[in-house]
């Protein structure tokens, strides 16, 4: 996958919102690699997180005959399937996924074998496997906690900046803002930002609690 389409992938994994698109392919689907991301996301400083997982993957079709996706945990036969695709175009590269299959409270995703099946509108799959492997200790820790334990990792420090229509501004490495202010200076209609890191491998993203933009 092109890295441009990867940092688009990263973002809608932030996001919550999805595109549904409607197809009339006759033709099964042409995948070539998954990209998969759990996302701890923590609402105050001393809840456990809520977690999901974002699967995108890499296609040689057009992303617009998918139809629905749907992902199966080979250890406990767990499923999850979807019409409510996101759909992911930049120049010859494109990209179809999911960013929020979640688990039914007090559970967590399993480490182990997973598969990702994409089905065209006339139902024909194709199918392709990825493999989830976290601390299950994660899961039991606060905001406070994880940020002990995150730098243990390798780990790329990142951030999302949104205004008052909770509409995202920027999304990416943080290299530039030590504090609020800093925020505030380069984009002064920025209202609230997160804090976040994201293993280099890509498959885990820890997304801290919501910090008010203040220019002082």
């Amino acid at each position: 996958m092109a890295t441009y389409l990867k940092q688009i992938v990263l973002i809608f994994a932030v996001l919550t919102a999805s595109l549904t698109f409607i197809n009339c392919s006759q033709t099964s689907p042409e995948i070539t690699d998954v990209n998969h991301c759990l996302i701890f996301e923590y609402k105050d400083e001393v809840s456990k997180p809520d977690v999901r997982l974002s699967v995108f993957v890499d296609s040689n079709s057009n992303v617009n005959r998918y139809d629905r996706i749907k992902i199966n945990c080979l250890q406990n036969k767990y499923i999850w399937d979807t019409k409510d695709l996101i759909l992911i175009k930049e120049t010859d590269n494109e990209a179809v996924g999911y960013n929020n299959f979640v688990l039914p409270a007090g559970q967590s995703f399993i480490n182990g074998n997973y598969e990702v099946i994409l089905f065209n509108a006339d139902q024909k799959e194709t199918k392709l496997g990825f493999n989830v492997q976290i601390d299950p200790s994660f899961y039991n820790y606060s905001a406070k906690q994880i940020r002990n334990e995150i730098s243990k990792l390798s780990v790329i420090k990142q951030i999302s900046i949104y205004n008052k229509q909770k509409q995202l501004i920027y999304y990416g490495e943080n290299t530039d803002f030590n504090n609020s202010r800093d925020i505030w200076v380069r984009f002064n209609d920025a209202a609230y930002y997160y804090d976040m890191w994201l293993t280099k491998n890509k498959n885990l993203m820890i997304i801290l609690p919501q910090t008010k933009v203040e220019p002082n």
